[in-house]
């Protein structure tokens, strides 16, 4: 395969550098003769593409030929190139878990070339830019996702899905990003959520929420889709890896709400309370359209109640699985940011609490009793951590 060769140019009196950008290799070729000073912008970025876990190139860099210079290649989840004013050249992650594919060092000019792998949770579009002293060379590609292996297994002890830190919201993977991060299975402990797993909302239209940050209704809520579909742990894999929660952590919650089940009916048609409907109302006046009291107010995997806190989001709520996990992940993520201010004032059965950021748990006990942690929310809490120690979905029969 012939290489791209991108000219890039120096400021003036400079000679010209050329990256070569090959399917196979990283090249970097310079014509340019004598030293330059440390921190000169020598470094050219051109688009490539390619599936994960294959050759792909990205960059290159020249060195000054009198101080010894290093080259390295580091990539991971959403990665993004940068040139240090070192002279390092590195593809390095948002999520500031970089790992170093591969470097070497060397003391003069000429034509260099690494070999690299972008791994393959490295896939989407992928952000590139060379700076150094003041100057960048942004440029974009896509890495696609690698072919999957599709397993019968159920998910492995610990998850696939960490948890991503307070501030890290505007990093999280796109719908796209996050699906090519799941680990596919045939295992379905749910088959009868078939339907709903395979069912995306045609016509989402949320309400804003009250007593949260401006960025809550403005960024949050229109980032829920329920755009994605596949096994009830594939969509659990896929919410989770696009809001940065641990997908161990919704696994177990689902145990509490529903059993893993998004709507089961009886063999007459009926919801099937704690199976995917909950919250049973006597009061007609307050059931959803289509159904007669006594009438369940809750509906799906994590039980999303159909009343005012949540407005559009029945009957997606009912209907869709990755909708439900999608839009419970996201105010989970909301409220990790510290998003939540009516929490602040009213979070404690007297009025005011201690409510902060950076408290998974606390959001899980608010999503169950609407309180930071009082007493009915830590006992929510206690039955999450339970199933998180237990892991029931990989018993027999779950």
């Amino acid at each position: 395969m012939n290489p791209r060769l991108i000219p890039v140019r120096f400021p003036p009196g400079r000679r010209l550098l050329s990256v070569a950008l090959a399917a196979a290799a990283m090249t970097v070729t310079s014509t340019m003769p004598g030293a330059q000073a440390a921190g000169t912008p020598v470094v050219g970025l051109s688009p490539a593409s390619g599936p994960a876990g294959t050759m792909v190139v990205a960059a290159g860099g020249g060195f000054d030929p009198v101080s010894a210079g290093k080259l390295s290649v580091v990539a991971s989840t959403t990665p993004q190139l940068y040139f240090s004013p070192g002279g390092d050249v590195r593809l390095s992650a948002q999520s500031h878990t970089a790992r170093v594919l591969a470097s070497f060092t060397t003391d003069a000019t000429g034509a260099f070339s690494v070999p690299a792998r972008i791994p393959t949770d490295a896939t989407g579009v992928v952000s590139l830019q060379a700076t150094t002293a003041g100057r960048s060379s942004p440029t974009t590609f896509t890495v696609a996702a690698a072919p999957t292996a599709v397993t019968s297994s159920p998910p492995a002890v610990g998850g696939y899905a960490a948890l991503k830190p307070v501030g890290s919201w505007n990093s999280l993977p796109t719908d796209a990003q996050a699906a090519a991060l799941v680990r596919r299975s045939s295992w379905e402990p749910r088959p009868d959520n078939a339907r709903a797993n395979s069912t995306t909302p045609s016509a989402l239209a949320l309400g804003a929420h009250g007593g949260v940050e401006p960025i809550w209704n403005s960024w949050l809520l229109p980032r829920v889709t329920g755009n994605f579909t596949g096994t009830t742990d594939e969509i659990i894999q896929w919410a989770a890896h696009k809001w940065g929660l641990p997908d161990e952590v919704l696994r177990a919650q689902m145990i509490s709400e529903s059993y893993w089940y998004q709507g089961l009916l009886d063999s007459s048609g009926k919801p099937i309370n704690g199976k995917g409907f909950g919250d049973y109302s006597t009061n007609q006046a307050h059931c959803p359209p289509g159904y007669t009291a006594p009438c369940p107010l809750s509906f799906g995997v994590l039980q999303i109640k159909y009343s005012a806190p949540h407005p559009g989001t029945f009957p997606h709520s009912r209907d869709s699985t990755a909708f439900n996990l999608d839009y419970v992940a996201g105010l989970m993520r909301g409220c990790y940011e510290g998003w939540e201010t009516w929490l602040r004032d009213w979070g404690s059965e007297t009025g005011p609490s201690n409510y902060a950021a950076g408290d998974l748990y606390g959001c899980l006990g608010r999503w169950y009793s609407g309180q930071w942690h009082t007493s009915p929310a830590e006992g929510y809490i206690s039955s999450v951590k339970n199933h998180f120690s237990t892991k029931p979905w990989l018993n027999s029969g779950f």
